[in-house]
């Protein structure tokens, strides 16, 4: 009864390597047709797995990169509008009568 565990597990480990060996021909045999490498699963599960990782980062980096902006939280205002907002209010008071010449 050993001895047949043993052929069995001996026949599995020369069926995986004769696989394998299949596998190797067969990707030998696409190179020489196809003039180019199939890819092994190693690069294949690289190649998925960076996939994922720039696309997270695409994605993440478009949804937040707008809270990163200084005008989400507190806008303000330019230049040119302060001192816009600056002058009327200086002539709103002069024509109230706040101001007079001395005040210049």
């Amino acid at each position: 009864m050993k001895k047949e565990l043993k052929k069995a597990g001996n026949d599995r480990r020369v069926s995986k390597i004769s696989v394998e060996k299949e596998n190797a021909n067969q990707n030998d045999m696409m190179n020489d047709i196809t003039g180019m490498a199939v890819e092994s699963n190693i690069s294949k599960q690289i190649t998925e797995r960076t996939t994922k990782i720039v696309i997270i980062v695409i994605l993440s980096s478009l949804f937040l990169l707008p809270f990163f902006e200084i005008n989400t939280f507190k806008s303000y205002k330019s230049s040119l509008e302060l001192g816009y907002n600056m002058l009327t209010d200086f002539y709103k008071k002069v024509e109230d009568g706040k101001y007079s010449e001395q005040d210049y």
